[in-house]
């Protein structure tokens, strides 16, 4: 193995690896000219192989067919890069395009033909000195002898168009440009020292292969600037979900506080009536104890309207812990029960497994089923027990919270009760438990019958 043919081998290696990294991107949609890029490195690779021969003690039947795939690879390759040419501007091949990649085609059957480009029992010896190697090529025939210029003048075709784009700034015309430019450098260098007028060593192939990473150079360039797009675009869809997310909170939170503002009237009226009755009865009267209780329900509602409003405008960071689910919401129950003034039997709990430990924050999914529960225990209509089911579905846990009314939770209007107010800040809340933990909420009011169903992965998303 000498240096010419271990070049060649190597330049061939390198062409195959850009071959088949065009192909694998070339099934992306927006980069389906790569396969002819890929045909173009691939017939590049069978060109500098049918090379390898040449420089090394082989038969003269080997030399014959070294020269027949080398014009078969050549013109394929010289064909596909007008295919390349065409479909990187994402257009059909002109006319006079189509009649040099005709004549390359007809070059390359033609050539396997013994005798009509090569003459397969006479050989060529070129000695290059200063490599002390000699270059044993099939003689070529009267006609052989037009290949090399014909293809120079392909590639010529290619090069000012190339060079007009690249004057144009057209992106990756450079690259393209200088590519050709040391092919053409190439036929030139091997047409002169074929014909004895040079000793230099066939340098073509290696032309090529540089016409190839030059193109490979374009693409790369372009994957670069693909992949930087990309980065921008999701950093900026990332900014745009915060905004988005920030612009429906400060919305929630303006309709809720003019609605509360509105409904709050309500029970400061019930305050100060109960407080001018206070008033109006003598010291020790047994009927200040109702009062005083009037007072201290209606001043707990503002104190938990406010609560929430806190909640929903200043969410805190979870801190996930394995918790036991079934646990979880019987003690959600008994808060939304309390919460509610509502009897034992008004909710039933149904867990429909054994013990299930699930990475949450237990204090959130908590207060997320305790909105849910508390929509359902006065949710207008309600005529029986509000049910809650546990399940297990897959990796994820399924918390139902069923009755018979529909939530007005989807409901708008500053003249709403106040209650009704609540049970829409109850389910921003919950929808936002849900989307921390990474799990879905479908409420009362978008569902058919009436349920809730809040969907958890077992370990958070």
């Amino acid at each position: 193995m000498n240096l010419p043919a271990a070049l060649s081998l190597t330049a061939a290696t390198v062409a195959i690896v850009a071959a088949i990294l065009a192909f694998g991107l070339s099934s992306a949609p927006a980069w389906r000219e790569l396969r002819w890029f890929g045909l173009c490195a691939l017939t590049g690779a069978a060109y500098e192989l049918a090379a390898v021969p040449i420089t090394l003690d082989v038969s003269a039947r080997t030399i014959a067919l070294s020269a027949y795939a080398g014009n078969f690879a050549a013109a394929l390759h010289v064909a596909c890069w007008f295919k390349y040419f065409a479909a990187r501007q994402g257009r059909v091949t002109a006319l006079f395009e189509r009649a040099a990649m005709a004549g390359c085609v007809a070059i390359g059957v033609t050539g396997v033909v013994p005798g009509f480009l090569v003459q397969p029992d006479r050989v060529h010896v070129r000695w290059v000195p200063w490599l002390s190697t000699a270059y044993v090529g099939a003689e070529r025939t009267a006609i052989g002898h037009a290949v090399l210029p014909y293809f120079a003048g392909a590639l010529v075709i290619l090069f000012v168009q190339s060079a007009y784009r690249w004057a144009k700034g057209a992106p990756g015309a450079s690259s393209f440009t200088i590519g050709l430019a040391f092919v053409l450098v190439g036929a030139v260098s091997d047409t002169l020292a074929f014909t004895g007028l040079t000793t230099a060593p066939d340098v073509l192939g290696i032309s090529l292969l540089l016409l190839v990473l030059f193109g490979g150079g374009t693409i790369a360039s372009r994957f670069i600037a693909h992949a930087r797009a990309l980065e921008a675009s999701t950093a900026s869809l990332a900014l745009t979900q915060t905004e988005l997310v920030k612009r429906e909170r400060l919305a929630a939170v303006g309709e809720l506080a003019a609605t509360v503002a509105h409904e709050v009237k309500e029970p400061l009226t019930h305050i100060f009536r109960t407080i001018g009755e206070l008033r109006a009865l003598p010291p020790g009267s047994p009927e200040q104890d109702p009062l005083l209780t009037t007072i201290q329900r209606e001043a707990e509602r503002q104190r938990d309207m406010v609560k929430e409003l806190l909640a929903f405008a200043r969410p805190r960071a979870p801190v996930f812990a394995p918790a036991d689910v079934c646990e979880i919401a019987s003690a959600a129950i008994e808060t939304a029960r309390r919460a509610t003034d509502a009897a034992h039997d008004d909710v039933t709990l149904h867990c429909k497994t054994a013990s299930v430990l699930v990475e949450c924050d237990e204090q959130m999914l908590r207060q997320c089923l305790v909105e849910l529960i508390t929509n359902g225990l006065v949710a207008d209509g309600r005529t029986r027990p509000v049910r809650v089911d546990v399940a297990l579905r897959g990796d994820e846990v399924v918390f139902t919270i069923a009755g018979n009314a529909r939530s007005s939770a989807s409901d708008s209007g500053a003249t709403r009760s106040l209650a009704s107010h609540a049970k829409r800040l109850g389910l921003a809340i919950a929808k936002r438990v849900a989307d921390t933990h990474g799990g879905t909420l479908e409420s009362s009011s978008t569902t058919s019958d009436g349920a809730s169903e809040l969907v958890l992965p077992r370990t958070p998303r």
